[in-house]
């Protein structure tokens, strides 16, 4: 969450310490679990089940439908891991959650999500803006 992509494309999320990465980790992503019953995903390589990045789904207030997320570490980026993950989660999403459609955001800037969403099936479906803090957002859907 401190990579330079992440901070550039996602935002700096404070995170600077172990105890930094514990209250996020409880405070966001463990919190949104209890709140929606889904959320993010640890990516693992399948030979050592190291962590390599993250994938799932979001809730969020200004979104009609759940949104797939994702975010890999440099070193095991364009390697297909975060396609992968993705295609697996919309099963689950179909069969379990019973989603319909997913959404999919990110900034117009970030050329290498916007190429994965479209190889996912993605279509272009809008533009967002969470906040005036915020620049606009390219919103993505996919009927599953």
């Amino acid at each position: 969450m401190n990579t330079p992509k992440w901070i550039k494309f996602i935002g700096d999320r404070g995170i600077n310490s172990v105890a930094d990465a514990k209250v996020y980790l409880q405070n966001s992503i463990i919190a949104h679990y209890e709140t929606h019953g889904f959320g993010l995903y640890k990516i693992a390589s399948v030979h050592n089940d190291k962590p390599i990045g993250i994938c799932g789904f979001l809730k969020r207030e200004y979104l009609d439908h759940m949104d797939l997320g994702f975010a890999i570490l440099p070193e095991f980026e364009r390697k297909g891991y975060v396609k992968e993950a993705s295609e697996i989660l919309f099963s689950h999403a179909h069969t379990s959650l019973k989603a319909k459609t997913i959404m999919a955001i990110t900034t117009v800037q970030n050329v290498a999500s916007i190429g994965l969403l479209l190889k996912l099936g993605f279509k272009k479906h809008s533009m967002v803006q969470p906040s005036l803090e915020k620049e606009p957002l390219l919103v993505f859907s996919k009927k599953l």
